[in-house]
């Protein structure tokens, strides 16, 4: 049994074109006088490739953002380490330690994640607040 791909094509919510291939056995897919099998055919890759293109930039995009994503929750999570281990130290709210931590980066021109992360690898270091 020969098993011939059939196209079929529709667009989804967001309007890009998906193209589904059905495969069917002993019969042409294409009806006479539509357009010759080869152009079909053709058509079919060119559209199934377009669609992988932008597919693949689509993912590009999602891998961007989830590594900024990581980036930021690290960073978030290192800066509470350090509010928490201010407000220990000195018996600040926690508001008051990140008003220090703040005060200190802005200081020193750091940002304020890297003198956190400092802080974090050392804290027990007076000098740097």
């Amino acid at each position: 049994m020969l098993l011939v791909p059939r196209r079929s094509t529709t667009r989804d919510e967001s309007g890009t074109c998906v193209i589904a291939v059905v495969r069917e056995g002993g019969r042409h897919p294409i009806r006479a006088g539509e357009r010759s099998a080869p152009n079909a055919y053709g058509s079919l890759v060119r559209a199934a490739i377009e669609t992988a293109v932008r597919m693949s930039h689509a993912l590009t995009e999602a891998n961007r953002t989830i590594v900024s994503l990581r980036k930021a929750l690290w960073t978030r999570t290192v800066i509470g380490q350090v509010t928490g281990i201010i407000m220990a130290q000195r018996g600040l709210t926690a508001d008051g330690a990140f008003e220090a931590l703040a005060r200190a980066s802005q200081h020193r021109n750091v940002k304020l994640a890297e003198l956190a992360r400092t802080l974090v690898e050392n804290p027990h270091s007076d000098r740097v607040l």
